[in-house]
């Protein structure tokens, strides 16, 4: 599965190091990261979620428990879309939420 790459479900973040010695790389990771899930706000992605049964899946739960370093300040505030945070909660919260996968 795409989400198993180095997963702990610990909230512990990516990004230890300070902007100015990042790579490419992780920098691209931490922006990606960002997009996903700020997309946690949309409640027409997270019906698409629930549609696909990717909710029902181990290890992109798993995904879910590592992105919980979101909620630490330095990363939290690069959010536009702060709400998402309350959304990546529930989703891990068994069982969904009514109404989302009707």
């Amino acid at each position: 599965s795409i989400w198993t790459a180095n997963l702990s479900g610990e909230a512990r973040g990516p990004f230890p190091w300070p902007m100015s010695v990042r790579s490419a790389a992780s920098t691209a990771r931490l922006e990606a990261e960002l997009e996903f899930v700020q997309r946690l706000a949309n409640p027409d992605y997270l019906h698409h979620l629930a549609q696909t049964r990717l909710l029902d899946d181990e290890s992109f739960c798993r995904y879910l428990g590592y992105l919980e370093y979101w909620r630490r300040p330095e990363y939290a505030a690069l959010l536009s879309f702060p709400h998402c945070l309350h959304m990546l909660e529930l989703l891990r919260l068994p069982p969904l939420p009514p109404g989302l996968a009707a």
